[in-house]
């Protein structure tokens, strides 16, 4: 098996939801960063790829499904929605 030596500053393993604000972080003061991983946002791919869709219930002042109307200033997604805009987060 042939190896590789990668040298940096930070490594980070595993690519998930908390490692986005970490990786901003980084990339805005100029770290140099690695990330090891096998798959981005797994258990969120994994659904994507099942198809799976489904409302994520989030408790700010209450708890909302996306088909109910609110009166707030941010979006409310989908399984599905959540997971694109995570990987939108990459490019």
């Amino acid at each position: 098996m042939a190896t590789r030596e990668t040298f940096c500053e930070v490594c980070i393993v595993g690519l998930g939801v908390s490692s986005l604000p970490l990786i901003k972080e980084l990339e805005k003061t100029g770290v140099d960063y690695k990330v090891v991983t096998s798959t981005a946002f797994g258990v969120w791919k994994k659904l994507y790829d099942a198809g799976e869709d489904f409302d994520l219930v989030t408790t700010i002042e209450s708890t909302n499904y996306s088909w109910w109307d609110y009166d707030y200033d941010f979006p409310f997604y989908t399984a599905k929605g959540y997971y694109e805009k995570l990987l939108a987060e990459l490019s």
